[in-house]
């Protein structure tokens, strides 16, 4: 809600201060008069008991009068600021205080502009103030370009050692994780190595396959043609008893064997399978291992972009810290200006930094 001005409240020529309306007090401390050293007094309840819904803005020096605090609900104070405490100011020369203290000097300024117009003190005084406060601010524009150097290659600094510190953070994470690339390349050799190995016995085992299942396939088929001519007729001769197909035990030994035991031609078979198994096996090892050499050479290199990134960093911290010192030399006579300006003048700043 606005607060808004009582027009032709009073008659009295000299009054300087003005009447407003408020409907909230809480934005009093919002209206264009109140100033960075402004208080303000309750004379509600204090000098009358029914609220006038009237905030009065008193001028510098003004004697406020019972009359005024028994029409108004607040009186708002226009207060001297003080000058800044020149250690402080210091920190914003030579430190990394980020206080713009030209607004001080300002409000300074303004203040006792308003305390001459205002007529209740002596316009002389007045103005010395003013000259004061004016040549304040000139000599803190002096060092105004500096400041404003030296403060952008500190923040450039602050941005370097953050971004060292997150390079620093991924360089340790890259080497960690080289570390376990180049161990599993290590286990991924040593697999590779093992299934080579089992090769060798695989070849002997399709080499006696390859040989034996010729003849495995001969006994069988002349086992089951003798079988064949086999009959259960005695011999005409008697001393023919193992003549031919008078007996059928060991062919029907070796005709049973070929269903249920171990079969070279078989073997042979589940061999060329296993042997199969383990070559496709080791080209898709040997296809990870070159994944992990790629890995590998890929971490190898982001680690040196990064050392390259660090040493970048540090090389310009160092510039920038250079600049900066160089800036802090060249602000020392026009900081000591203004020092000695105080000194001479018997400026007492106050001090707002705890």
């Amino acid at each position: 809600m606005r607060i808004l001005p009582v027009n032709n409240f009073l008659s009295n020529q000299n009054f300087k201060g003005k009447y407003e309306y408020y409907y909230n007090s809480c934005l009093i401390s919002s209206h264009a008069d109140w100033h960075p050293a402004s208080t303000m007094e309750k004379t509600l309840d204090a000098f009358h008991a029914n609220p006038t819904n009237k905030v009065y803005f008193a001028s510098p020096m003004e004697p406020i009068s019972d009359n005024i605090k028994e029409t108004a609900d607040f009186i708002v104070y226009d207060n001297e600021p003080k000058y800044p405490d020149i250690d402080e100011v210091g920190l914003n020369y030579f430190n990394k205080l980020r206080v713009d203290f030209k607004k001080d000097f300002e409000e300074r300024k303004y203040y006792f502009e308003r305390r001459k117009f205002a007529g209740f003190a002596s316009p002389e005084e007045a103005q010395q103030e003013i000259n004061k406060a004016d040549e304040c601010i000139r000599m803190y524009d002096n060092g105004g370009h500096l400041r404003y150097v030296k403060e952008q290659a500190e923040d450039r600094i602050d941005f370097l050692e953050k971004d060292n510190a997150l390079i620093n953070r991924g360089m340790k994470a890259a080497e960690e994780e080289l570390r376990n690339q180049q161990d599993i390349k290590v286990n991924i050799e040593k697999h590779i190595s093992d299934l080579e190995k089992m090769k060798k016995p695989y070849n002997e085992v399709l080499k006696a396959a390859e040989e034996g299942s010729g003849n495995e396939r001969a006994m069988y088929g002349a086992a089951k043609a003798k079988l064949a001519g086999v009959t259960d007729k005695k011999p005409e001769n008697p001393y023919e008893k193992y003549g031919k197909n008078t007996t059928a035990a060991n062919y029907d030994e070796i005709a049973k064997s070929e269903s249920g035991n171990y079969r070279l031609t078989t073997a042979k078979e589940e061999a060329k399978k296993e042997y199969k198994r383990l070559e496709e096996t080791t080209l898709k090892f040997e296809s990870i291992k070159a994944g992990c050499l790629k890995t590998i050479k890929d971490i190898q290199a982001n680690i040196e972009t990064l050392k390259l990134m660090f040493a970048e960093n540090k090389k310009e911290i160092a510039e920038k810290t250079s600049l900066i010192e160089d800036c802090k030399a060249k602000l020392i006579p026009i900081f000591d200006e203004l020092k000695y300006f105080y000194a001479n003048n018997g400026i007492k700043g106050l001090k707002k930094l705890k």
